[in-house]
């Protein structure tokens, strides 16, 4: 992610949940409620980029998403404060699509339904 704004992004915290499943058992709502707890609040200068990374371990029975009968779901929000002292968030919602090139185990994500939220 990369703050686009013309200020940081104070006290900037990460709630985020990942799942692997069959394409129809979309996992998240529309405000989710991730299993992992925020973690320390940051900041993110201006025009800088952050990374949002997540491990998940890969069971036996989820060995179908090298076969692409599975997908895999990562969700979450951003929160931050401006300049201005004023609140917003950020509400992300992905799902893997290919392989990433040259990449094992590595996945492209892009937004699913309604995508990204802004306030």
């Amino acid at each position: 992610m990369r703050n686009y704004g013309q200020t940081p992004a104070y006290d900037l915290t990460v709630k985020s949940n990942a799942k692997i499943d069959t394409i129809d058992k979309v996992p998240f709502d529309d405000l989710p409620v991730p299993e992992r707890e925020r973690g320390i609040p940051s900041i993110a200068f201006r025009d800088v980029g952050f990374h949002v990374n997540i491990g998940w371990p890969i069971s036996q029975e989820d060995k179908a998403l090298f076969e692409r009968k599975k997908v895999f779901f990562f969700w979450g929000e951003v929160q931050y404060r401006d300049a201005f002292d004023k609140w917003h968030h950020f509400a992300f919602r992905l799902v893997s699509g290919q392989t990433a090139t040259g990449s094992g185990g590595t996945y492209t994500m892009s937004p699913y339904g309604q995508g990204y939220v802004a306030g």
